[in-house]
């Protein structure tokens, strides 16, 4: 199994998380757990794509494509921003950062999920989740 969607960057196709879902668990037997997992490192990983590397620009696409290989989804969600420093993002975990916004959201995708990396320059994250 496996899909692509393609989105405009305004964050109200935010939907697009759950139209995934549906047909992800039409195909699958997800535990709960799973379906969390995978509703949040998606909703996470587009609204990033969106808000972050669009700028919420309707004119510019957010690509989301998945695979379903040996009980791995694997998944690439890329935009057409101008990428980032990864080693510029605060720690969310430092003494320093606990009352700041941002950065939480890439910790929960590390923790979550396997093989968790940005790729082309930035503009995309790769990440699998494992379902056996």
């Amino acid at each position: 199994m496996k899909g692509r969607v393609v989105i405009q960057s305004d964050p109200q196709n935010m939907g697009v998380v759950d139209e995934i879902m549906v047909s992800l668990a039409g195909e699958l037997s997800l535990t709960e757990p799973q379906y969390f997992n995978i509703h949040l490192a998606l909703g996470e990983s587009i609204q990033n794509a969106i808000m972050h590397g669009n700028a919420s620009d309707p004119t510019k696409t957010v690509i989301i494509d998945y695979e379903l290989y040996q009980g791995q989804l694997f998944f690439c969600i890329s935009d057409q921003g101008a990428g980032f420093d990864v080693k510029a993002v605060a720690d969310p975990t430092a003494t320093e950062n606990l009352e700041k916004e941002g950065g939480r959201g890439i910790l929960f995708l590390k923790q979550i999920t396997k093989h968790f990396h940005y790729c082309n320059e930035s503009r995309a994250v790769k990440f699998t989740i494992d379902l056996r």
